[in-house]
């Protein structure tokens, strides 16, 4: 048989092939993805009709419907071409489509989000009414520190969410048992990631926005109270600034004030404003924060039936060449050292006067009594971080510290565990 018998299609005309090498250069077929999230580009001979653009999602082969959704902020890009093909010896063309779209991860927990505070206050205002029992246990500290929503390594917020979830059901079984007068559950900062100038990237990797974010901490927050609420007759709500807190334009640059215009704080004021829609159910739930005048705005101080325990984020504090707890024992030391300085009068409560600190911001359990007082820096309940567990070998274990004070051991802590 000869070649001639069987011969090669034509190729396109010069028209066609110059309108292929346009589109390829406007709209090359393929995908640009940073963290999960970006541009792709598909082509294909006839789209399906009226079913929007989700069909995409389940033609292109880098990603899936089940982790990606199309973001409708940004239009769809739709081009085509003329190909040509040979059918029984007849030379023929048809036109083949391309379509360009901005595809993300599809956005975790929101089953925890509402589109606005106000629907969130309308669901907390139809919840019952409830009478807290008369305990009069030692009372119970919670450290809900750096669960940075948002940040998406290792499973991400999904991840969070479900760590957090069971915490709180552990939770309710420990004040459940120990019956405490009170409990004491404080943001120590880093509650959200934050989606810019934090580190290089860090725009790419987040998987929540910051309006998601704060409404999934606000939301998470509300879960871990209740889930004390109707157990014991008093629930303290605190709140601290954070480095992850401050609203920044550049690395390092903050809007207006790092301590007093702060997500941790927000994050308070949207807790009181809904607490405040249901005083039959949430009358003995109060939440503090730092005082804006008078007093150290990066330090909450809570008095626990005569025992006074401060708490701090601790990224304001300089190791000055120190290791890291050696360096919030000279910072704690040095409060104490020049609280004569402050105006006879003065009963704010600071730092000086505290029994017990609790600090976040380093992710790792640390616990001293050097000072002659008892100084902890509480683990984090998120998942880590892979840029620190690459570079230097070390992943820090994810949980919530939990534990008692009492005037019967003011220096010590009972009840200590990780949940």
């Amino acid at each position: 048989m000869s070649i001639l018998d069987n011969p090669p299609p034509p190729e396109p005309s010069r028209g066609h092939r110059k309108a292929r090498a346009d589109l390829d250069k406007r709209m090359p077929v393929g995908a640009k993805l940073v963290g999960g999230e970006g541009d792709i580009t598909l082509e294909i001979e006839e789209a399906p009709r009226g079913t929007g653009w989700d069909w995409i999602l389940k033609h292109h082969p880098a990603v899936s419907p089940e982790t990606h959704e199309i973001d409708e902020t940004v239009p769809v890009e739709v081009g085509s071409w003329e190909m040509g093909y040979v059918t029984d010896g007849e030379a023929n063309a048809k036109t083949l489509y391309r379509y360009k779209a901005k595809v993300r991860l599809r956005k975790p927990g929101e089953r925890l989000t509402r589109p606005h505070l106000d629907e969130l206050v309308k669901t907390v205002r139809r919840r019952k009414a409830i009478a807290p029992p008369e305990n009069t246990g030692p009372w119970l500290v919670v450290s809900l520190a750096d669960w940075q929503v948002g940040k998406a390594d290792f499973g991400g917020t999904p991840v969070l969410i479900e760590r957090l979830t069971k915490t709180f059901d552990d939770l309710r079984a420990k004040v459940r048992r120990l019956k405490p007068a009170g409990v004491t559950l404080v943001d120590l900062g880093d509650i959200c990631e934050q989606v810019s100038c934090f580190y290089d990237s860090q725009t790419y990797t987040v998987d929540l926005n910051l309006t998601e974010q704060i409404e999934v901490a606000t939301e998470l927050f509300i879960a871990a109270v209740e889930a004390v609420a109707d157990l014991t007759p008093r629930v303290l709500v605190g709140a601290v600034p954070s480095n992850h807190g401050e609203f920044r334009v550049a690395k390092g640059t903050v809007v207006t004030d790092r301590a007093r215009d702060n997500i941790d704080l927000v994050i308070a004021n949207n807790m009181a404003r809904v607490f405040a829609a249901n005083p039959d159910r949430y009358g003995h739930v109060e939440v503090w924060t730092p005082p804006k005048d008078g007093g150290d705005p990066y330090v909450l101080t809570l008095d626990m039936d005569g025992i006074i325990v401060g708490f701090s984020h601790g990224h304001q504090v300089k190791a000055m060449g120190k290791g890291r707890m050696a360096g919030l024992e000279q910072w704690w030391q040095n409060h104490q050292w020049s609280d004569r300085k402050r105006p006879r009068g003065d009963s704010l409560p600071t730092i000086a006067d505290a029994d017990i600190v609790v600090l976040g911001h380093g992710h790792t359990l640390l616990v001293s009594e050097q000072t002659g007082k008892l100084l902890i820096q509480a683990p984090a309940a998120e998942s880590g971080s892979e840029y620190f567990s690459t570079s230097t070998g070390n992943r820090s274990s994810s949980g919530t510290l939990t534990f008692q004070v009492s005037e019967q051991w003011p220096l010590l802590a009972n009840n200590f565990e990780i949940l």
